[in-house]
């Protein structure tokens, strides 16, 4: 497995590569002034194929995703009415550093979300709703006749027996994001290379990990 930085020096090299050769080559071939705008081609055509190449390395590799990208994460630097300047990673190593502060807008449809602890009093209803689930499956996988039947009511038991979600999601305002926020930001639109963009849903994460669970700052 190649390192990122061993992949961009390969990118470079390669890049260098083609282009010396295609310039040789076309030099050898066509070396009348007449043929200048062939040679120029030439050489452009052959610093494409190898910065393609070099690119086509790096999907496989899993540096670069392929397709359309309609989310991100990122930091939240400051709010200006109703966009956002988010400080975010390069989706791909190959993107413009200018990609790395994005702006963010927020629109009527915008929705807004955070995660806050369920209290005990919740999670409490929760269990108990899910134990009455599960004694009714169980009653009814005694009188299941096939097997197929019994193994189905057994995956939906083993599913209600996972521990329940300590948090929830709660919908809010613009107001209640702040700067210093970690936020995660959709959208319906493919934004890999926007500057900026509206979002259809934003949610801001300000939990942390800490002795193994996840608590609410």
């Amino acid at each position: 497995m190649y390192s990122l930085k061993q992949l961009i020096i390969f990118i470079l090299l390669t890049a260098v590569l083609f282009t010396i050769i295609g310039f040789y080559t076309a030099k050898v071939i066509n070396k009348t002034p007449a043929n200048n705008k062939i040679i120029t081609a030439n050489n452009q055509d052959t610093f494409q194929a190898g910065w393609d190449a070099a690119k086509e390395k790096l999907k496989e590799s899993g540096f670069i995703m392929p397709g359309e990208i309609k989310a991100l994460s990122g930091n939240v630097k400051e709010i200006n009415g109703n966009k956002i300047i988010l400080s975010t990673n390069l989706i791909n190593p190959l993107d413009d550093e200018a990609l790395k502060t994005r702006t963010v807008i927020i629109n009527k449809d915008t929705e807004i979300v955070i995660q806050k602890e369920k209290t005990q009093e919740e999670l409490n209803v929760e269990e108990a709703e899910k134990s009455e689930k599960i004694a009714v499956l169980k009653e009814q996988q005694k009188i299941a006749v096939t097997e197929e039947e019994k193994m189905d009511l057994e995956i939906q038991i083993m599913d209600l027996q996972m521990p329940v979600d300590f948090f929830k999601l709660q919908n809010v305002g613009i107001k209640d994001i702040k700067a210093g926020d970690n936020i995660s930001v959709t959208a319906e639109e493919d934004i890999a290379q926007k500057q900026e963009f509206s979002a259809s849903r934003i949610s801001i994460d300000r939990t942390i990990m800490m002795g193994g669970g996840e608590i609410l700052e």
